[in-house]
């Protein structure tokens, strides 16, 4: 008799259908010396926290972030917690 082996994980990655699509395969298979033949079933769960935990995530990100493409997608995503960013000093 088999026992079920149970993996979880946490990620900050959002799975959306791009990342569904990766994982997704309705038949079984053998490439590259995969084989895949057994079965997988994984249910996605967001993690709900209090918006002042994602505050903190999101300003540290802001302090330590030297690329400015990313300065207007914290901003929008602050915006969503209600956290301003300051403007940066040149």
């Amino acid at each position: 008799m088999k026992t079920k082996k149970i993996v979880t994980l946490e990620t900050f990655s959002k799975i959306n259908n791009f990342v569904l699509r990766q994982i997704e395969s309705n038949q079984p298979s053998c490439f590259n010396g995969m084989v895949r033949v057994r079965k997988y079933r994984i249910t996605v769960e967001e993690i709900v926290e209090d918006d002042e935990v994602i505050r903190e995530r999101i300003q540290k990100l802001w302090d330590n972030c030297a690329n400015h493409h990313h300065w207007e997608p914290l901003k929008v995503a602050a915006k969503e917690v209600g956290l301003v960013l300051e403007r940066r000093r040149s």
